[in-house]
């Protein structure tokens, strides 16, 4: 038993360091998800999980446009991690929807209003310590 939870606590110990050295913030939240084995979710396992959890609450029209945004993400980035996803990332992304996705103002806002949501629902959960649109991101207008 005793080398049990010495093992355990090394595993914690090392995730720790990891969240540190990574810049994440560590919560309760993160810590209990870490104990019963569900730490490791990515951002768009994050999203994913969103989706699901509400795939009855919300009309067919709002699922259209987070799916339509998530594969836009990915399509921007195969990868993300939490900790990239700052007003930089914003940008870049935004840059990427005018450019690559060839769209306007009104069609880039239905995006960032979406990541929006979901990062917001990633600092109520810990995963990220601010939601990035808070900064200075300057959101794309609508009907200008």
């Amino acid at each position: 038993m005793k080398n049990i939870l010495q093992k355990r606590k090394l595993e914690f110990d090392d995730w720790v360091m990891k969240m540190v050295n990574e810049k994440r913030p560590i919560s309760v939240k993160l810590i209990k998800d870490f104990f019963s084995g569900n730490i490791e979710c990515n951002f768009f396992e994050f999203y994913e999980n969103v989706l699901a959890e509400n795939l009855k609450r919300w009309v067919k029209s709002t699922l259209k446009g987070y799916r339509t945004n998530i594969n836009a993400l990915r399509e921007f980035k195969a990868e993300i991690a939490f900790n990239e996803i700052d007003l930089a990332f914003l940008y870049r992304f935004d840059k990427f929807l005018r450019a690559e996705r060839n769209l306007a103002e009104g069609g880039r806002f239905g995006h960032h209003k979406n990541l929006k949501v979901i990062l917001k629902r990633a600092v109520r959960e810990g995963r990220i310590s601010e939601n990035p649109y808070s900064e200075d991101f300057e959101m794309p207008k609508v009907g200008s």
